[in-house]
C-alpha cells in the first residue's frame, strides 16, 4: 500500500472514531457491497447535499480515476470543490 493511501486511511479511522484500519477497511467493504448491489439490482444511488442539489453516485470501476493511485478524481460536486 502506498504512503497516499495509508495516510487516508488513517484519516478516515481518526474522522468516524474507528478502532482500526481493518475497521476501516470491513466498514467501506460493507458500504461499496451495498451499493454494487444495489446498482446491480436496477437501483440508482443519488447524494443529496444540504441546499437540496441531487448528483447521482457512480460506482468507480476497473482502473478509475481515484486520488491516491496517480490519476486525477474531477468528476462531480464534491471532487471539484476539493481540487
Amino acid at each position: 500500500m502506498n504512503q497516499v493511501i495509508h495516510d487516508r486511511m488513517k484519516a478516515l479511522r481518526d474522522d468516524t472514531l474507528a478502532d482500526s484500519l481493518t475497521e476501516v477497511v470491513r466498514r467501506a467493504l460493507a458500504i461499496y457491497e451495498y451499493l454494487w448491489r444495489s446498482k446491480k439490482d436496477g437501483g440508482t444511488i443519488y447524494l443529496q447535499f444540504p441546499d437540496g442539489e441531487r448528483e447521482r453516485l457512480e460506482l468507480l470501476l476497473g482502473d478509475a480515476p481515484v486520488a491516491g493511485n496517480g490519476k486525477e478524481a474531477t468528476k462531480g460536486r464534491r471532487a471539484r470543490a476539493s481540487t
